[in-house]
């Protein structure tokens, strides 16, 4: 990563900071000096964050949002606007359901909540995401705002598919967004990339015990088997964790750094996952 620091000061949106990765990203980016915004449906959740940056003596603001409300978020990109430049967004906030249906008993009720939040949130995010990066690049000589940086945070099961689970499904669409975001926003100098982590046991907000459960259900497996397996299931064999994952937010939000030519990319931290 580049030492130098372009980011001083800049504004970092994040979803679903209030806890798991969100908060970890944020609070790496609050490391860059940045001014984190922290869009969540928690306030309890939201303060705790605050107050961990706040306690680091960096710049935070909170924002009570429901992301799949296109009032709610229009109404927190004019607020966020108006208190400087916003340089990277980090899509993030996303629910994995409890339940475990084949495709063939999935409620609909279960479908619509989940592509609600995890990919019409990722979406209106998205939308006032490009606008705000369009006039912003507007205003500039060169027609581009090179340091604008919108990340999404994925998952493999977007990627391979997922048993019984319809998390996958909605990942898989929210992969597709990234690179349709790349694509558009390329003409305003913003780079558009995914992180997908490996299986973030431990410190997630999607892998509580219910979770655990579902997936262990759909494997037949036991639950300590189900941990084991999603736990080892890397050539490395290393477990995942939420400060990895915001590493790899952080590399991709620097404009001068490994990735100031990288658009339209999966960046992966899953310890080798997808070859095995």
């Amino acid at each position: 990563m580049n030492n130098d620091n372009d980011l001083d000061g800049k504004i970092a949106v994040v979803t679903g900071a209030g806890s798991g990765i969100g908060r970890a990203i944020a609070l790496e980016l609050s490391r860059l000096k940045m001014h984190i915004c922290i869009l969540d449906i928690s306030r309890e959740n939201m303060e705790e964050t605050s107050l961990e940056i706040k306690g680091a003596g960096e710049k935070v603001d909170s924002f009570l949002c429901d992301v799949g409300s296109e009032e709610q978020v229009s109404n927190v990109f004019k607020e966020i606007g108006n208190l400087g430049s916003i340089d990277v967004i980090v899509n993030n906030a996303g629910i994995a359901p409890g339940e475990s249906y084949a495709m063939a008993d999935a409620p609909v009720k279960l479908w619509d909540r989940i592509m609600d939040v995890n990919v019409k949130g990722y979406f209106l995010i998205t939308k006032y995401a490009e606008q705000y990066f369009r006039n912003q690049s507007a205003e500039n000589e060169d027609k581009k705002y090179w340091s604008g940086s919108l990340i999404y945070i994925c998952s493999n099961a977007g990627v391979f598919g997922s048993k019984k689970n319809i998390y996958g499904i909605s990942n898989a669409a929210r992969i597709c967004m990234m690179r349709q975001a790349a694509l558009e926003m390329g003409d305003y100098g913003v780079r558009a990339n995914a992180v997908i982590p490996g299986d973030v046991l431990e410190g997630s907000g999607i892998w509580d015990n219910q979770y655990l459960a579902q997936r262990a259900e759909a494997k037949g497996m036991s639950v300590a088997d189900t941990r084991k397996y999603y736990e080892t299931r890397t050539p490395l064999g290393k477990k995942a964790t939420v400060e990895q994952v915001a590493r790899a937010v952080a590399a991709l939000a620097l404009p001068n750094g490994s990735f100031e030519n990288t658009t339209g990319q999966i960046i992966r931290c899953d310890g080798g996952q997808i070859m095995m």
